[in-house]
């Protein structure tokens, strides 16, 4: 008797791009956040992006729930919002989305689980807080991983620069990095 046994994985889903409470725009005005919060009522439907994992993201074929949104920016073509893994087992993700139809494109799955709470953008590089460091990827290297056409996949760090203390913020401005 053999104790071989073929293992088949699951299917995996994409990461979810609609919207997770209210699927159309007439739920969402006939909710009670939308009648409690005077803020609510300011949202332009037309300009606002659906934040993408919120019900499920594919890291690299294995599905979480546990995403948390972080920081974000405007780079080229792209809206880049970057996420992490609440219970801390998956690593941080960037989901890219399309700034001309406000659709999801694809998931970058980062090299760890640091969350990046802040990104800018100079024009070449997207950089991000990520733990102790800031670190950047090549904004050609993100165009490249999209035209893979894939749902998630890895992207590396071209560099990492450690700084005295966590950095939470930064921006782009003038020339300069600005971290904080």
């Amino acid at each position: 008797s053999s104790n071989e046994e073929t293992i088949t994985p699951g299917s995996v889903s994409k990461t979810s791009s609609s919207p997770y409470l209210y699927s159309t725009v007439t739920q969402f005005k006939a909710s009670p956040a939308y009648k409690t919060y005077a803020l609510a009522k300011k949202v332009n439907t037309t300009k606002s992006f659906i934040t993408p994992g919120v019900a499920t993201t594919n890291v690299d074929g294995i599905n979480s729930s546990n995403f948390v949104v972080q920081g974000n920016v405007c780079a080229g073509s792209y809206y880049l919002i970057g996420a992490y893994d609440s219970t801390g087992v998956e690593n941080s993700v960037i989901y890219v989305m399309k700034r001309s139809t406000h659709k999801y494109v694809m998931t970058l799955v980062l090299p760890n689980k640091e969350k990046i709470t802040d990104m800018a953008y100079d024009g070449t590089n997207v950089w991000m807080t990520a733990g102790d460091y800031v670190a950047c990827v090549r904004y050609k290297t993100i165009t490249s991983k999209i035209s893979t056409g894939m749902d998630s996949t890895d992207i590396s760090y071209m560099n990492t620069y450690t700084t005295v203390s966590k950095p939470t913020y930064m921006a782009y401005y003038d020339g300069v990095l600005w971290v904080g």
